[in-house]
């Protein structure tokens, strides 16, 4: 996970922010070094995140590996989103470890999954190029796990536990 503290941060266009992967030519360019990255964060910050995702493939019956994805805080004084983290899911389409319990506070938040991303690298395409949950947090001292069900063109969410 990279932290942004407290930057104002543009989500660029999936391709530009992660780099794109061809398979065809051998050619990995920043993805293996993000998910490289991205695991090892994970590993580190499992223990300590408040707050986890899984997404799950529910077309193919399958974890969703490997599928970009950030995490965003809104400055509620001036309606702002605030990038907090960015990370990759794993092989069984999680993603612990995206705040720390200190970072955690109380507000509005946002987890965009790069979906399109995601299906491009299975060969598919998809009619959400991303998806945007966005959620309130009041009480920093629960633990909170948002599952992402999704197909190519539908997809479901809900606090889990």
């Amino acid at each position: 996970m990279m932290k942004m503290s407290d930057q104002q941060a543009a989500v660029p266009d999936s391709h530009e922010f992660w780099g794109k992967q061809e398979p065809d030519k051998g050619q990995t360019s920043l993805l293996t070094d993000r998910n490289t990255f991205s695991k090892n964060m994970n590993m580190a910050a499992a223990e300590s995140s408040s707050l986890t995702t899984h997404v799950l493939n529910i077309g193919d019956g399958l974890p969703a590996a490997r599928l970009p994805l950030s995490l965003h805080r809104l400055d509620a004084e001036v309606m702002i989103w605030h990038m907090v983290t960015v990370g990759t899911t794993n092989e069984d389409g999680r993603c612990p470890g995206l705040i720390s319990r200190e970072e955690f506070k109380p507000g509005m938040y946002k987890i965009r999954f790069e979906t399109g991303v995601y299906w491009e690298s299975l060969g598919q395409t998809s009619f959400y190029p991303y998806i945007e949950v966005v959620f309130s947090i009041t009480d920093t001292e629960q633990k909170f796990h948002l599952p992402l069900l999704m197909s190519r063109f539908s997809y479901s969410t809900y606090r889990g536990s």
